[in-house]
């Protein structure tokens, strides 16, 4: 078997590797998963939903968050396929240089959507990043067609404002403002707890931690717990002193849903503390094994490389 061949089963097999991955997620994973117990009477148990109730590709629907892994597996696929038109398919020296560009540009839109708001950086470069791309590729057809030697290089002043606009998204996304929690809500004694298990993203959401799962549940914690900020994360301390869970980290939850924080606490929440209200028995563990806190932020600076390297060699090439 040639190496071109056996490049080429290497690119179809990680494609349905990750697309089977992508399926799973999709459509066989809950959001909460129930199991046997006592519960409250007015707390009902989540009904099954799986992944694609919850799913957005594009354009990203509002109120509503993807998960990373399931995102980047259906991305996965399509990049490779590409990947492999472009080596081993596109012959012709122009379509390919387009392609490329093209991969680029896919790319630069998948980290802006990452970046938040810092994406409206990022946007315009890559706009003008395709721009520059289209008229290199003509003018490398108007030099095959007319067997003139036409230097294109002249271009590379959009790329290198492209890349500079890059580093500015990623030196803004590192540098903000470490979190501020204004609302952690305790409860005043251990209560009987609902037996329900809650899976979900942990996020900060207007001072106050939430448990993401579709819906935004603000999270009422057992006696004893407390929080501490480390750069732009907050971590979540049991009454041991045991880090229990950590901000962007995916979690199982026990307990359930309750209908108002007063009857835990004492005291009516301030604005920013609106329902739905998630009473939380225990922290059960990570919903990945492999779930850290840092999984997706270190594909997007995978990704982030990638677009540099791609940039980097395409600008250098034509110098």
């Amino acid at each position: 078997m040639s190496k071109a061949n056996r490049v080429t089963y290497l690119l179809i097999s990680l494609a349905i590797i990750s697309a089977v991955t992508a399926a799973y997620y999709l459509f066989f994973v809950p959001a909460f998963n129930e199991y046997q117990g006592i519960i409250f009477p007015w707390s009902q148990p989540p009904a099954l939903e799986t992944g694609w109730r919850h799913f957005a590709f594009w354009p990203p629907i509002p109120s509503t968050e993807a998960d990373p892994f399931v995102t980047y597996s259906f991305i996965a696929p399509f990049v490779i396929t590409l990947l492999g038109i472009v080596v081993f398919w596109i012959k012709d020296r122009s379509s390919r240089v387009i392609f490329l560009w093209a991969l680029l540009f896919i790319i630069a839109i998948t980290i802006a959507q990452r970046f938040s708001d810092f994406g409206y950086f990022f946007l315009p470069a890559a706009a003008l990043l395709f721009t520059a791309a289209v008229i290199e590729t003509g003018l490398l057809k108007k030099a095959h067609r007319t067997k003139e030697t036409i230097f294109v290089h002249k271009l590379w002043p959009l790329k290198a404002i492209f890349i500079l606009l890059l580093l500015v998204t990623v030196m803004f996304a590192t540098a903000c403002n470490p979190p501020s929690i204004t609302y952690f809500p305790i409860q005043q004694e251990i209560s009987p707890s609902p037996a329900v298990l809650g899976r979900g993203k942990l996020v900060l959401e207007d001072g106050c931690l939430r448990l993401w799962t579709g819906k935004s549940y603000l999270l009422i914690w057992p006696p004893g717990y407390s929080y501490r900020t480390i750069e732009s994360d907050v971590e979540v301390i049991d009454e041991k002193g045991d880090i229990v869970a950590r901000t962007s980290q995916y979690k199982k939850f026990g307990g359930g849903e309750v209908p108002s924080i007063k009857l835990l606490t004492g005291s009516s929440p301030p604005e920013n503390g609106r329902g739905p209200y998630w009473m939380v028995g225990e922290v059960v563990g990570n919903w990945y094994i492999w779930d850290s806190g840092a999984g997706p932020g270190i594909i997007i600076v995978g990704l982030v490389a990638l677009v540099c390297g791609i940039a980097v060699f395409l600008v250098l090439r034509k110098r």
